[in-house]
């Protein structure tokens, strides 16, 4: 008799906080329950409005101001940006290594420049390039907030001035804050005779017009580029962008009297612009 007593007596003391449990739990599960993070969209981007001052053609000392579009809308790791006069389109996955096609706008050299002499010459048309890119990208080689990134870049032209360059770039940028972002980088451009003669190479009419010799230029690298970049982000989605750098003419681009007696071999610019993100 011992035995079945001492059940219901564990029974009768388990019963109530079993209910109290069963209770508690009806209790928890009327209570709201937090809702699940949206999952992230594939989807970004960013589009900046702002200007450069740029010199007036290559070689020239002369400055003008232009609005620059800066933009870029990227599925994943697939993406469309635009940076100043060029657009890329990467079609490549895994974010480590790009390329793709570009398609870009040069703005030739009108007859409207400041140089008197140089309005002389003939004029080098504007023109549609068209070309492609690859790049590779590296992050945390020095610390954990690094990235180091190595390019290459063809675009040929049509019309205008009918020849193509080609260029190598690399940049290292560190993410210094969280709103704040800096990097640097250089590049080298190589052009091709048809590009070096039309924007450095004088004929004999452009002689006789202007009074500077007949010069004809090579292929070869026509110049050498280095840049500091800077973004700043007010809040999630607004910030500003700015970019100053610094070329030199080199080669046969150098040489020529266009940039020796008009220009100068030095040339500099200089970006900036509101950026939002989405």
């Amino acid at each position: 008799m011992r035995l079945p007593g001492l059940a219901i007596f564990l029974a009768t003391i388990a019963a109530p906080a079993a209910a109290l449990a069963a209770d508690v739990s009806r209790s928890a599960a009327r209570q709201p329950q937090p809702e699940p993070p949206a999952p992230r969209s594939p989807w970004s981007g960013y589009i900046a409005v702002g200007g450069a001052m740029l010199p007036e053609f290559p070689g020239s000392k002369d400055y003008k101001f232009v609005p620059v579009p800066l933009g870029r809308l990227a599925y994943g790791d697939y993406y469309i940006e635009v940076v100043g006069p060029r657009a890329k389109i990467n079609v490549i996955p895994g974010g480590m290594f790009e390329a793709g096609p570009l398609v870009g706008y040069d703005g030739g050299r009108d007859d409207d420049v400041k140089n008197r002499r140089i309005k002389l010459l003939p004029k080098v048309d504007s023109a549609i390039e068209f070309g492609g890119f690859a790049k590779l990208n590296l992050k945390q080689v020095l610390i954990h907030n690094d990235q180091l990134s190595f390019g290459v870049e063809f675009a040929k032209a049509s019309e205008g001035h009918e020849g193509y360059t080609a260029s190598l770039q690399t940049s290292y940028g560190i993410q210094t804050a969280r709103p704040f972002f800096m990097s640097v980088d250089a590049k080298a451009t190589f052009a091709d005779k048809n590009y070096s003669n039309a924007y450095f190479g004088i004929g004999p009419v452009g002689a006789a017009a202007t009074g500077l010799p007949v010069y004809t230029a090579s292929a070869g690298i026509t110049k050498a580029e280095i840049g500091l970049n800077a973004r700043y982000l007010f809040s999630p989605n607004w910030g500003i962008n700015a970019r100053v750098g610094y070329a030199r003419l080199l080669g046969d681009a150098a040489k020529s009297p266009i940039v020796k007696r008009e220009g100068s071999e030095n040339q500099f610019n200089a970006v900036a612009g509101v950026l939002y993100r989405f």
